[in-house]
């Protein structure tokens, strides 16, 4: 009878290893993947970041190019009308 506990005990004991290394394991894969994500996320805020930046000094030299434009327009409409 007290083997039989015994190995009982020993098999309840190995099962709960067993599933504690599965669950370790599946965590171990859910922070991977989390950690995965994040980085990914981080280099698409980057990219964003970069993007927004080169946009805004797109906009900037436009703008310029409008401004001297416009004052060459200026600056032909006086001399055409004098």
């Amino acid at each position: 009878m007290e083997t039989e506990r015994g190995r009982v005990a020993a098999e309840t004991a190995e099962k709960d290893r067993v599933e504690a290394n599965e669950r370790a394991e599946r965590e171990r894969a859910t922070a991977e993947k989390a950690e995965r994500e994040r980085a990914t996320a981080e280099r698409e805020r980057a990219t964003a970041e970069r993007e927004r930046a080169q946009a805004d000094e797109r906009t900037a030299r436009l703008e310029a190019e409008v401004r001297e434009l416009r004052q060459r327009l200026r600056d032909q409409t006086v001399n055409n009308e004098e």
